[in-house]
């Protein structure tokens, strides 16, 4: 079966979120004659925004370095057990030689001690270790400066950084191929927009690859695909 792949490029962040696979296709002037884009099994349709230069090659050589940042603050909750394993289970196979992990669980004793997922100790290990895949895992939010996302601050509140500048500090790993962001239901407004606005932010940082989720879908769902895309 002959696959024909048409590819939109966009410089305009709001059209690149349009339906285009439902674009309707009229055969003739006669009601009903025609057909949707996503009923057309032959066709494949990308959508990508302008970037200013193009991304640098991923040439991943084995074993690969993961970290990821699981940051929990008080009163958001975050699922994540099934990736975690997974991404644990790779290790044993040599696929992976580094898993480093920053993972906030708060609890009835968390005010005892100091909070790990902060913005510090991420600097920190991104400048230690230069992972190859940043993974984060946590909550995103929306406003009118742009995307956020939540770390971890002093009482456990959440700490909510800039997209630019998330983006910049993951870009100092200079062997870095792939972020994975990863969104968690919760009652915040925009999440899954300020998630993907921070994937447009760190593609502009020259990241080779950026994973992220455009529309609400279930932790589960997300889970799902998460564990999918590691095996």
């Amino acid at each position: 079966l002959e696959l024909l792949r048409i590819e939109l490029e966009f410089e305009n962040e709001k059209l690149a979120s349009w339906p285009w696979e439902y674009l309707y296709r009229p055969a003739d002037r006669t009601p009903g004659s025609g057909k949707f884009l996503a009923e057309t099994t032959q066709l494949v349709l990308n959508r990508r925004l302008s970037l200013s230069k193009l991304p640098l090659p991923l040439n991943t050589p084995r074993p690969v370095k993961i970290l990821v940042v699981v940051s929990k603050p008080k009163n958001l909750t975050v699922e994540c057990a099934r990736i975690l394993e997974t991404i644990r289970t790779l290790t044993t196979t040599k696929v992976v030689e580094r898993f480093e992990l920053i993972e906030e669980d708060y609890d009835l004793s968390a005010s005892q001690r100091e909070p790990i997922a902060t913005f510090a100790n991420f600097q920190k290990i991104v400048e230690k270790e230069q992972p190859h895949i940043i993974h984060f895992i946590g909550h995103g939010r929306r406003t009118i400066k742009g995307g956020q996302i939540a770390f971890v601050k002093e009482g456990w509140e959440p700490d909510w950084i800039r997209d630019e500048a998330f983006a910049t500090w993951a870009a100092k790993s200079r062997n870095l191929k792939l972020v994975f962001l990863q969104a968690c239901e919760s009652a915040l407004p925009n999440q899954y927009r300020s998630i993907s606005g921070m994937a447009r932010q760190l593609a502009q940082q020259n990241i080779p690859a950026v994973v992220a989720m455009q529309y609400k879908v279930e932790s589960q769902v997300a889970n799902t695909f998460a564990c999918a895309f590691y095996e």
